[in-house]
């Protein structure tokens, strides 16, 4: 048998099995320490679901601080249009209450003037009852606005004109040294009122002239209207 022969024989009985070389692990780092070994399956879900948990949370948590605060802007914002509009209703019943014054006011205004106006009179013609020398402050009044006037006559009822004429030289006085006053009874006069005429200007200090000075002053109006 040949030595070929022979060769092809023995690998073929015994067939020789060629194990790889074992290589050496690379150092990680260059520091010599192995690289770590890879991460189980399970380790590595549980982390990834842990990881989702925290985002999730953290939206959650995100979404609520937005939610809050735009809850708070728009509460702020109605808060605001509340006030407003309770402002703008509280000016309303103010208008209101002003108009429903004015009219109250202009509905009674005749009553009250006129009441006054009896009062007043009836006040009047008491004190002159038991002062009846009120008429002599009148025609002293009178008699100031004249006081450059050289003849003045005054008309006045006939009881007024007694007590006129008792102080007749007292009211002179207040006339020009060479001014002449007269005194002229006047039933229809009413008691306490005058008219002093100088002939350039005239004074009515009659009472119902009075009465309407004062009823103009009550409704606001001027004396001569």
């Amino acid at each position: 048998m040949s030595r070929r022969v022979l060769k092809g024989a023995l690998f073929a009985e015994n067939p020789l099995v060629l194990a790889p070389r074992p290589v050496d692990p690379m150092p990680d780092g260059g520091d010599g320490e192995a690289a770590p070994a890879e991460m189980d399956p399970r380790e590595l879900a549980e982390a990834i679901l842990a990881r989702a948990r925290e985002e999730a949370e953290r939206i959650r948590q995100q979404a609520y601080e937005e939610g809050l605060a735009r809850g708070l802007r728009e509460a702020a914002a109605q808060i605001e249009a509340e006030r407003a509009r309770i402002r703008e209703h509280a000016v309303d019943l103010i208008r209101q209450a002003e108009a429903a014054r004015r009219e109250t006011l202009e509905a009674v205004e005749g009553e009250i003037v006129e009441l006054a106006q009896a009062i007043a009179k009836k006040v009047v013609m008491q004190e002159l009852s038991t002062s009846p020398e009120l008429v002599l402050q009148v025609t002293r009044e009178a008699l100031a606005l004249l006081r450059d006037r050289r003849q003045v006559l005054v008309f006045c009822h006939p009881e007024d004109a007694r007590l006129v004429r008792e102080k007749q030289g007292e009211l002179a006085a207040l006339l020009p040294p060479e001014a002449t006053l007269r005194v002229i009874e006047d039933p229809e006069m009413e008691r306490g009122g005058i008219l002093a005429d100088s002939g350039e200007g005239l004074v009515d200090a009659r009472l119902d002239t009075r009465w309407r000075a004062v009823l103009a002053a009550l409704r606001g109006e001027g004396v001569g209207a």
